[in-house]
């Protein structure tokens, strides 16, 4: 039995000797690493204590400026929605004084109601410059056109899908190019809406249009238009009445236009768009020269009906004069 304790101590003090070593391997080893690089320093200048200069910034809450109560009626009845992307030109007394959209909500009326909106309410802390006196700023931001959620109720009128969110101008594809001049104008229709949905009948109301476009209103519209049908207190289909205002623009240029979306992009286009700035920076007297093809959305895409107001151009003294401009969008398909 001490024969044995003595074997098990000699082992043990052999196993106690081996791990020492490599402990001391290892510690060896880990001391012959490189130590990493010491971070870099980074040297960030200090603020020049003389720099008073900051960008225009809002004055009260820009949520204030616009509210659920200036929805367009229109765009709210027929639930359209949209983001509004902004720039506003700031004077140095905090009023901006040019609105412009640098990311269109894809509704004319939404845009420029933004636009209307913000120069009538807006009001900022101007910008300074580096010696701390106000200059002229600008300031981006964007209007979120939502329509909130409302519990379903019944009874309820038909409600417009697809198309019928009639979004403007309008082209009819009826006329030909042979239409002497532009066709424009409003028509009022109304419509008996039948319990599938479909247009049952259709009625001119009233309108400032030419005899043309009043007499292809209602054929347009029972080709065009959809519905969910209107519901009765249980929820069930009904018949419904909806009234609805088109409005026809440009007709003559817009007949040709691409009809659907598998002829989006045409072969070849031009199309010139021709504007007078005026020494107030309003937008008039707009003209379109067109060759070939071109899409819808550079057709109707009217400077004038977005009522852009902007700075306006200004001579070598700087006074506000007034510019003709033309832009031009050239259709190329490049070869392989």
């Amino acid at each position: 039995m001490k024969g044995a304790q003595m074997g098990w101590g000699r082992a043990l003090l052999w196993l106690g000797a081996a791990l020492a070593g490599g402990n001391l391997a290892i510690t060896d080893a880990a001391a012959q690493m490189p130590s990493p690089p010491p971070p870099k320093t980074v040297f960030v200048p200090r603020p020049d204590p003389n720099d008073k200069s900051r960008p225009a910034l809002p004055a009260g809450r820009p949520a204030d400026w616009i509210t659920l109560d200036d929805y367009p009626q229109d765009a709210r009845r027929e639930n359209r929605q949209g983001d509004v992307r902004f720039r506003l030109a700031v004077s140095n007394s905090g009023q901006p004084t040019a609105c412009v959209i640098s990311g269109s909500s894809g509704h004319l009326d939404l845009d420029y109601a933004a636009c209307r909106l913000l120069l009538e309410r807006a009001r900022f802390r101007p910008a300074l410059d580096r010696s701390g006196t106000p200059t002229t700023g600008y300031y981006g931001s964007r209007i979120l056109w939502r329509i909130p959620p409302a519990a379903e109720s019944y009874p309820r009128g038909p409600v417009p899908t697809g198309f019928l969110s009639f979004e403007r101008p309008l082209a009819t594809p009826l006329l030909g190019t042979e239409a002497a001049g532009s066709l424009s104008g409003q028509v009022r229709v109304s419509l008996r809406i039948a319990g599938d949905g479909s247009v049952a009948r259709c009625a001119v109301v009233d309108g400032t249009a030419p005899e043309e476009l009043v007499r292809e209103s209602c054929p347009f519209v029972l080709k065009s238009a959809k519905f969910e049908p209107a519901r009765d207190v249980d929820g069930k289909p009904t018949e419904g009445r909806y009234d609805v205002t088109l409005i026809w623009d440009d007709v003559a240029y817009m007949a040709t236009m691409v009809p659907n979306p598998e002829q989006y992009f045409p072969p070849t286009g031009r199309l010139r768009q021709s504007f007078t700035v005026g020494k107030e920076g309003i937008i008039s007297d707009c003209q379109a020269e067109r060759s070939g093809v071109i899409p819808f959305d550079l057709m109707t895409a009217n400077p004038c009906r977005m009522s852009f107001h902007g700075e306006p151009y200004r001579d070598d003294d700087g006074n506000p004069v007034e510019r003709r401009v033309s832009i031009d969008f050239d259709v190329r398909v490049d070869p392989k």
